[in-house]
């Protein structure tokens, strides 16, 4: 008898807890179930730095889905994780090389939203868009483009600093 009674006591619990998890989710979220069964979100309120994470976890979801280039970048960011662990390298070429993956993605990432935000714009037939500033996604596809080669250029050398190392 006890069994049948905690048994929606559980559920409930879990339900609320589901709703507080996604108490801000954007409405066009189509991961979120409670927005497709039409449940509001729950009343209570979520701290400055837990709505930042969720924040960031939705834009590199987004970020992920709409551009394909990231997915590539990813490939690649794997493969020189691999091969500075295999090589063995120091915490400062390891920072090195972090710094390189993050600032590509970042340029990467702000390059689609600029993109996303001009199209967008452009397609109004309203818009306020001067021919030069539909040539704003050019501009950011040469910052991506310019951020790659300081990166490939810092991750070329210090792998090949480090397999001269290894040789010698």
């Amino acid at each position: 008898m006890t069994h049948s009674t905690t048994a929606p006591v559980a559920a409930e619990k879990l339900a609320a807890t589901t709703f507080a998890l996604h108490e801000t989710c954007p409405a066009t979220d189509p991961v979120c179930s409670h927005q497709r069964d039409g449940r509001s979100h729950a009343s209570r309120r979520r701290g400055d730095w837990q709505q930042r994470l969720i924040d960031v976890e939705y834009g590199l979801k987004w970020g992920f889905r709409s551009n394909s280039t990231l997915v590539v970048h990813l490939f690649l960011i794997c493969v020189v994780m691999l091969g500075g662990f295999l090589i063995g390298l120091s915490p400062l070429q390891w920072g090195v090389i972090v710094v390189s993956i993050c600032s590509t993605l970042a340029a990467e990432m702000f390059r689609s939203i600029i993109t996303t935000l001009v199209s967008s714009l452009a397609s109004n037939p309203d818009s306020p868009l001067t021919p030069e500033s539909r040539q704003t996604p050019r501009v950011a596809t040469a910052a991506v483009f310019l951020t790659l080669i300081g990166s490939t250029t810092a991750c070329i050398l210090i792998f090949a600093e480090r397999i001269r190392l290894l040789l010698n």
